[in-house]
């Protein structure tokens, strides 16, 4: 298997973390960029999102996916791929399972 991909999504997932970071503001709310999945043809790539706290995950990633194409577009300037693929922001509840399981072990 290539390593580009593997590169490629570590490289897109550092500067949207960026991007978010420094050009958006999500008042109350902390955003980590947790994964990114691209697809082989660079047509669109899954970017893996975490939102704390939980309460105040459905209005932010509302807000994020409106600000995709403004991400996109600060992302052009920073890399450059043949093609951008187009971002689909999805919400990464790994957290949530993880806390889950914990406090059924815990049980026993």
């Amino acid at each position: 298997m290539s390593q580009r991909m593997p590169k490629v999504n570590e490289l897109l997932r550092s500067n949207i973390a960026q991007i978010i970071e420094r050009e958006l503001e999500f008042p109350n709310s902390l955003v980590t960029v947790t994964n990114v999945d691209c697809a082989s043809d660079f047509g669109s790539a899954n970017v893996w999102i975490s939102i704390l706290p939980a309460n105040k995950t459905g209005s932010t990633i509302k807000q994020l996916r409106g600000k995709s194409n403004f991400v996109r577009s600060k992302l052009s300037a920073l890399i450059r791929l043949r093609r951008l693929p187009e971002l689909r922001f999805v919400i990464d509840d790994t957290e949530e399972h993880a806390s889950e399981i914990e406090k059924i072990i815990a049980q026993f």
